[in-house]
């Protein structure tokens, strides 16, 4: 083989390693490429879940207003204009609607709360008053025939 031969071998050599290595650098490209597109994709996707559930989250919180708002409308008010009672006549707790009141908070002198919602209001040093938010320093049963 002449000199030539081998040179000429060698630059072609030369140039399809040249070319490999741009092949491979080229997918290199595409792969972070694409991964960073799935990443994107991922990242829409999530970003669009949390929309949906925050979406859902409003639309929990529109109907619970309304149907408190609804509840507080069917219920008759006692002279206060605050605290509730039901057809017949009785306190019912303006916290879960449903208990019959036993406690009257002190100071702010609210008979708005059933034994059941002034545990968990303690409970959850949340000794706010569910109707004015005064904090309360205690609150007393009440016993009414």
């Amino acid at each position: 083989m002449s000199d030539n031969n081998r040179e000429e071998i060698r630059r072609q050599n030369k140039n399809a390693i040249k070319n490999v290595v741009k092949t491979v650098a080229g997918i290199g490209l595409a792969t972070v490429a694409a991964v960073g597109i799935l990443s994107s994709i991922q990242k829409d996707k999530i970003i669009e879940e949390q929309k949906q559930t925050i979406d859902e989250r409003d639309e929990e919180i529109d109907y619970l207003q309304k149907r408190r708002e609804v509840d507080e409308e069917d219920n008759v008010y006692n002279g206060k204009g605050k605290e509730l009672v039901n057809e017949n006549g009785e306190n019912i707790c303006s916290v879960c609607l449903l208990g019959k009141v036993t406690k009257v908070l002190v100071p702010c002198g609210h008979y708005a709360v059933c034994s059941a919602c002034i545990t968990k209001l303690k409970a959850y040093n949340d000794s706010r008053c569910p109707i004015c938010r005064r904090k309360f320093e205690k609150a007393i049963m009440v016993y009414v025939n």
